[in-house]
């Protein structure tokens, strides 16, 4: 009986130092590149879909954001069709979102963000481009700007918005949620 005992303490002993060694092993740089990646992408893909379901319904969109929680759940936030927000603009309606999130990335409760907003920007020729502007952060590591041009086309003589996605254009730029997290 004390060899049974002995062998099954033995076994527990050795099985939790190996998932303790286990548990231990840091993530590579290609790891950890390849899971933020990951996390953008997710989110910049949800903010399409989000922002394609919204816009088709009656082409306007409030500014809204999705992020990433830490225990891997996804939120949305976005201002309410209150009195108060409809004299907002869009920008300053973005901006208290983006203030939200802040607050949400000081205490530690998210570890990326999409925000998505429709907006007009002009081109270097001066043209007058519609579309929707993404703004991605992660807590350990990008923060990009994405635009995604969207055109209206007929289609069976009914108006629809057409993403243009091989147009995206990205530009790096300064932290501003995560601008806190010494990361």
């Amino acid at each position: 009986m004390f060899k049974y005992i002995k062998a099954v303490l033995i076994t527990l002993l050795f099985s939790s130092s190996v998932n303790t060694f286990a548990e231990e092993i840091p993530e590579s740089p290609k790891q950890k590149e390849a899971r933020i990646e990951q996390d953008v992408n997710a989110l910049f893909k949800a903010v399409i879909v989000a922002a394609a379901k919204d816009l088709n319904d009656d082409q306007q969109m409030r500014p809204f954001a999705l992020v990433k929680k830490l225990d891997g759940k996804t939120g949305l936030y976005q201002s309410d069709e209150s009195d108060k927000n409809k004299h907002l603009t869009v920008v300053q309606q973005a901006s208290a979102i983006r203030n939200m999130l802040t607050g949400l990335a000081s205490t530690n409760q998210i570890i990326a963000y999409a925000q998505g907003m429709f907006a007009n920007v002009q081109t270097k020729e001066g043209q007058s481009v519609q579309g929707l502007s993404v703004e991605i952060e992660h807590k350990e590591g990008v923060s990009l700007m994405r635009f995604i041009p969207i055109a209206s086309i007929t289609v069976d003589g009914e108006q629809k918005l057409d993403f243009q996605l091989q147009n995206v254009s990205t530009a790096v730029k300064p932290k501003v949620v995560f601008a806190q997290s010494g990361i």
